[in-house]
């Protein structure tokens, strides 16, 4: 102080004058920083502004004195957010590994710490103290600063690190004012570590503790379970060899059950044969028993038909209705109608079923008062077992030719051709 006091101050000039007020400034600073008693603190907080203005007016707007005193008196004066914006316009100006980097950055952290943005903050804290670092500055205050904002917010391993660091470098550089706020903050900092680092040796001896105590109850529990598991295997092959025997005497049911299940199966269509054989048999008998005595009356008309003519002498007319097919034909037309109401009878479905095994395009259809075609009544035959082409023909009176290009045909339409006259027996009556 007494140094400062004794230079000339008329016969600076320029830059001179400058660093001559800034020294001043930075000389009342740290004696504020130093200093208990809060009217001597104020007094030389007074005083520093005082050489800001001076330093103020003298230097340009847009140069590093000018932001690094300027925004400390923002600050002051309730305009933090005004020097933030100071220092980060003109932090790119700058470069990060040099002292004016670190103390603009080291001014933008109190910034934030004054606006209560920890976050930012931090950021800036950070900044600075890597830029004394980068710049190989000991005499330096972010890092210590850098450690209370952890130490605050219960970082307390970094916070440790970083204050020792801060307080090894204070003694590098042998100055009180830095080894007097490393002082102030180690004993906290170190305490608080230490207390974190018993808790957590205790935590560590407790869950070293329950660790053993797990192991033991572990090995209890595995040795349990082998003597479980050995007790579950020996289970187990009983439980194999009874299945086994299981097994077979399953597989003998299956067999048993198989066979019973076929026999079931024929019986039951011995049962519907027999119960449809039984149904034809009654039909057709019914239905011979009515024709044969409707043909003996109408015999017996035609013999009465063919006297009379004989007697009368009508010997022409006689030899005409010898001749004449119309009496056969008229037979033939009632007999295949007489065929076709029986089958329908026991086989109502017939039709309907048969058409399924054909295209739509190549199904048949009777018109008018049909009830069966030449093609269906074909088939209404093999379905009554009678499966011959030569009884079919003489019993539709056609040749067997014809009967077999009948089956052929529509066996070849068919969409089922492998099996087709399978299929139509197996069409159900009733």
């Amino acid at each position: 102080m007494e140094l400062l006091k004794s230079l000339p101050r008329n016969t600076l000039e320029g830059e001179n004058i400058v660093d001559y007020y800034v020294c001043f400034e930075n000389l009342y600073l740290y004696q504020a920083e130093y200093a208990t008693d809060r009217n001597y603190v104020n007094n030389y907080l007074r005083i520093a502004n005082l050489y800001r203005d001076s330093i103020i007016s003298l230097v340009p707007e847009d140069t590093y004195r000018y932001v690094v005193v300027h925004a400390p008196q923002l600050i002051d004066q309730g305009k933090s957010q005004e020097a933030i914006c100071l220092l980060k316009n003109f932090l790119p100006r700058l470069k990060s590994n040099t002292r004016e980097y670190a103390v603009a950055t080291s001014i933008l952290a109190f910034a934030y710490h004054v606006v209560g943005n920890k976050q930012k903050e931090m950021e800036a804290r950070i900044s600075s103290a890597i830029a004394d670092i980068r710049a190989v500055v000991k005499e330096n205050y972010s890092l210590c600063a850098l450690a209370e904002l952890l130490y605050g917010m219960g970082d307390l391993e970094r916070a440790n690190h970083y204050i020792k660091i801060s307080m090894e470098d204070a003694n590098y550089y042998t100055t009180r004012l830095r080894s007097s706020q490393n002082s102030k903050m180690l004993p906290l900092i170190d305490r608080a570590y230490q207390q974190e680092k018993e808790i957590q040796q205790q935590r560590q001896r407790m869950f070293i503790t329950g660790i053993c105590i797990l192991s033991v109850f572990l090995l209890l529990t595995v040795l349990c379970v082998l003597w479980q598991m050995k007790k579950l295997s020996y289970a187990r092959k009983k439980v194999v060899a009874a299945n086994s025997q299981l097994s077979i005497l399953n597989s003998e049911l299956k067999k048993l059950n198989k066979s019973q299940h076929e026999a079931n199966e024929r019986l039951l269509h011995t049962n519907q044969t027999l119960t449809e054989a039984n149904h034809i048999k009654e039909e057709y008998l019914g239905r011979f028993l009515s024709l044969s005595s409707s043909y003996i009356s109408k015999m017996e008309e035609y013999r009465r038909i063919l006297n009379k003519q004989a007697a009368a002498g009508k010997l022409e007319e006689l030899y005409r209705t010898l001749k004449s097919d119309r009496f056969i034909n008229q037979e033939l037309k009632e007999f295949y109608h007489n065929f076709d109401v029986s089958f329908l009878k026991i086989f109502p479905n017939f039709v309907e079923e048969f058409n399924r095994l054909l295209p739509v395009e190549e199904q048949l259809h009777p018109k008018n008062e049909e009830l069966l075609v030449t093609e269906l009544r074909i088939f209404a035959l093999i379905r009554l077992g009678i499966t011959d082409s030569a009884r079919i023909a003489e019993f539709l009176r056609y040749s067997i030719t014809t009967i077999y290009t009948y089956r052929s045909k529509l066996k070849n339409k068919s969409l089922c051709k492998e099996d087709f006259e399978e299929r139509v027996m197996k069409i159900t009556s009733f």
